[in-house]
């Protein structure tokens, strides 16, 4: 019977005890089934494939994400509101240098790059709006 060791956890086992990887020398994997299924829950934490998502997208940590939270009071900036329970901000980044410049409602954010990260643009919308507001107030009212 053939042995080999674990390469996390360094214990000599049989063969049988490793999974099956065609690559290999041997035809089987480096680390065990119990050390292979411990590395796997490891790795698809959720938080930990949060944190990674946050790194790769913006270049900031979980404690950056809720540092930001924090300072904007868990609220979005951009309607004054709270994330539903159970939800979550997302971040907002400048399109142009990828810099996170705060968290957002989804929709919110959506409405921002809908408008072009254009201030200009969000403020003829914002126009058009009062304009319209006063119409139905006048044919309401």
């Amino acid at each position: 019977m053939s042995v080999k060791p674990c390469r996390d956890c360094g214990d000599l086992l049989p063969l049988a005890r490793f999974p099956r990887h065609r690559s290999s020398g041997d035809g089987r994997t480096s680390r065990c089934r119990a050390c292979s299924a411990a590395r796997r829950k490891r790795d698809h934490d959720p938080s930990r494939e949060r944190e990674r998502r946050l790194w790769r997208a913006y270049g900031i940590t979980g404690a950056d994400y809720r540092a930001m939270g924090i300072a904007q009071g868990w609220r979005c900036p951009v309607c004054g509101e709270r994330p539903a329970a159970g939800g979550r901000l997302v971040v907002d980044h400048d399109h142009v240098s990828g810099l996170p410049r705060g968290l957002l409602h989804s929709t919110c954010n959506a409405a921002l790059g809908l408008l072009a990260d254009d201030p200009a643009v969000l403020e003829r919308a914002a126009a058009y709006l009062s304009r319209t507001a006063d119409l139905r107030a006048q044919v309401l009212g």
